[in-house]
């Protein structure tokens, strides 16, 4: 089987190319590759920092699908991964070393939902299903076995900490949060947990405000509602899944202000408009949130190497046991094709020679012999060549060597 993986990350690519690239935009994008190419399973993963794709396919099927992926021109700075390189990407990708934060807390649960969603969807098979799994067991082992998540490891913690650089006491601001999805709900949860008293929370749908009210603590409004009375708030947290601004800043909206209004947008696209140049203002962008990420990675050198050691080991390992298995699958299609023809010529042969009970014997041990000796030492050569060699080489033996069974 065949691994890719198409990658757009604002490591590389910047947030304003992510911001384009919408978690539906994810969706449709894997259903029409799987339209194309019956015969490929795939999970798409979009996060606020990446937007990828991660496929597997019969080999014989890769190099129409790469092709047909790399056709999709999402962003110049957009990778192609393939083979090793996606189990490696995907591993890092939930130990949290390829975040904004590393060693943030949310990625491995974002990993586990694409993948639950994909598989009930039926998009993923047991290739997939493989590959993810053990991702997901690679992100615990990182954080039991590292320092890697020590300190401040979610977004929502980030964002409520540079909040606190305007207002150092959260429990008395006017606070609202826009987005009730899952990063809206982690930072509700903070800062209730922080001592916050005065918190209003936006969400679409009524039965999210219900669910909302039934907590206690705080008030459930609509994104319009929370919109048209921004002079209530003193600090305001964007984390709403939008394709256009929710909220907009003017001078209008500011004019008489005591104190600063702060507005840390995670929002991905932004859901923060401004027009003009607004008094009393403060913006906190998701490129603040890089700046200040990059910032505390570099306390974590020797988890982040102690980390990728994690990977490198776990991402061998995984190499290994499939590459195993498709040599084993190669090696029982190969001998069973070569054990039928032998059976068929084992009986020309008997019958010409009247099927003495010791010319059977012999011509069957001469067979399985003549097998043995022509067959296992090429399938034990495969263990030496690289994967993508092995890959190549069982390909070419299987359309050669193994007739298809009739249907």
């Amino acid at each position: 089987m065949g691994l890719l993986c198409l990658s757009v990350r604002s490591r590389r690519s910047g947030l304003a190319s992510l911001d384009k690239l919408s978690e539906q935009k994810a969706q449709d994008l894997l259903r029409r590759t799987l339209r194309h190419h019956p015969t490929t399973a795939g999970v798409a993963l979009r996060t606020c920092n990446r937007f990828e794709l991660y496929l597997s396919m019969p080999d014989g099927v890769e190099p129409a699908v790469r092709r047909f992926i790399g056709s999709f021109r999402l962003d110049p700075h957009q990778e192609l991964y393939s083979g090793v390189r996606v189990v490696e990407h995907l591993f890092e990708v939930s130990a949290g070393l390829d975040s904004e934060l590393i060693g943030e807390d949310e990625i491995q649960g974002q990993v586990r939902s694409a993948y639950q969603t994909a598989t009930n969807a039926g998009f993923t098979d047991r290739a997939l299903s493989e590959l993810f799994e053990r991702a997901i067991h690679v992100g615990k082992r990182v954080r039991n076995e590292t320092h890697l998540h020590d300190g401040v490891t979610s977004l929502a913690r980030l964002a409520i900490d540079q909040a606190r650089r305007e207002h150092p006491d959260l429990t008395h601001p006017r606070i609202g949060v826009l987005g009730a999805g899952q990063l809206g709900g982690k930072i509700l949860s903070r800062l209730l947990r922080d001592g916050a008293r005065n918190v209003t929370v936006a969400a679409r749908s009524e039965r999210r405000r219900k669910e909302l009210r039934s907590q206690g603590g705080f008030e459930a409004v609509t994104p319009g509602e929370l919109a048209r009375n921004l002079k209530r708030f003193d600090v305001v947290f964007c984390a709403a899944e939008t394709q256009r601004p929710l909220l907009l800043i003017s001078p209008e909206t500011t004019r008489g202000r005591d104190t600063a209004l702060t507005v840390v947008d995670l929002g991905v696209p932004p859901n923060l408009g401004v027009k003009g140049h607004p008094h009393q203002f403060v913006r906190v962008t998701m490129e603040d949130l890089r700046r200040e990420s990059h910032r505390i990675s570099l306390g974590k050198a020797g988890s982040i190497q102690s980390a990728r050691r994690i990977v490198r080991e776990e991402s061998r390992e995984f190499a290994r046991v499939q590459e195993e298995r498709d040599i084993a699958r190669f090696a029982e299609r190969l001998l069973a094709q070569a054990e039928m023809v032998a059976r068929e010529e084992r009986e020309k042969a008997l019958s010409l020679l009247g099927s003495p009970p010791e010319a059977e014997t012999v011509i069957r041990n001469l067979s399985t012999s003549l097998i043995k000796r022509l067959l296992l030492p090429s399938i034990v050569s495969l263990r030496s060549l690289s994967p993508e060699e092995r890959t190549k080489a069982i390909a070419v033996a299987e359309r050669l060597l193994i007739v298809p069974t009739p249907a």
